[in-house]
């Protein structure tokens, strides 16, 4: 039986990366990635799924961001940046 696609929306700091705050933004380009989570998103990526990476990271660190994504071999769809920070989502 097929997987239905599903769209899936990852943070990245604290969720595939070091947590690390849009005040520290010069340690974005050198993250460590968390242990399994490129095996994990790639996964999904393989299995038809959307990934969306939904950061609230500024769009002014778009480019780093993507670098680093690319670096680090993440399979994935869309980027959104600029999340609302605090709260939770559902």
């Amino acid at each position: 039986m097929d997987l239905l696609k599903k769209n899936i929306l990852i943070d990245i700091d604290g969720t595939i990366s070091d947590d690390i705050s849009n005040e520290e933004r010069h340690k974005f380009a050198d993250a460590a990635v968390l242990e399994n989570a490129v095996k994990s998103v790639n996964k999904l990526y393989d299995e038809g799924h959307i990934i969306t990476f939904f950061t609230a990271r500024s769009s002014y660190d778009r480019d780093v961001t993507e670098n680093w994504l690319k670096k680090n071999n993440f399979r994935y769809t869309n980027l959104l940046m600029d999340k609302p920070r605090g709260g939770n989502y559902i």
